[in-house]
């Protein structure tokens, strides 16, 4: 909702690639939830740099940002990655809590479904190490992420590809 965005704002301003477990943590104890399911949209964007004064950072790069020389040799994003959370409530609470951004930057198409479930699992870990319980996730029908969801699933492959753990 546009409160919470502006009760975020006003405690800490939004930062391109940074994922805001801390905050989210809080809004969701706030609001006594544990239970959330994460989605993730990636869509395309016209690429530009731009100077943002205010926070003093670039944004509109590939991330990571590994490199000095970032406006000579990082490319420009095309795309924009953007991960919401969405509270469960139990069934006897009647209101539906808004959803959240948990964070948001710029990619290219050089992403593989493998990085996928490792994002995925970086951040069902980060929250279930803060005792939020992350039912599922949810995306667009972008075939890495489809392929995502089968590998994860096990779903037609001849020997099982990857075991998630958690942290306790």
């Amino acid at each position: 909702s546009i409160q919470t965005i502006q009760n975020n704002w006003s405690y800490k301003p939004y930062l391109e690639a940074e994922f805001r477990f801390n905050e989210s943590e809080i809004h969701l104890n706030s609001i006594q939830c544990q239970y959330i399911f994460v989605s993730e949209y990636c869509s395309a964007i016209i690429p530009r740099i731009e100077y943002d004064s205010n926070l003093d950072t670039f944004n509109g790069f590939v991330t990571p940002l590994l490199e000095e020389d970032l406006l000579e040799t990082t490319p420009q994003a095309n795309l924009v990655n953007i991960h919401v959370i969405q509270p469960i409530l139990d069934s006897h609470v009647n209101i539906l809590p808004a959803a959240t951004v948990l964070s948001a930057y710029g990619t290219d198409q050089k992403i593989t479904a493998i990085d996928i479930l490792k994002r995925w699992l970086m951040i069902y870990n980060q929250f279930n190490s803060k005792g939020i319980r992350v039912l599922g996730f949810s995306t667009d029908g972008d075939p890495k992420y489809l392929r995502a969801i089968r590998l994860a699933a096990n779903y037609f492959v001849k020997t099982q590809i990857w075991t998630f753990t958690t942290i306790n």
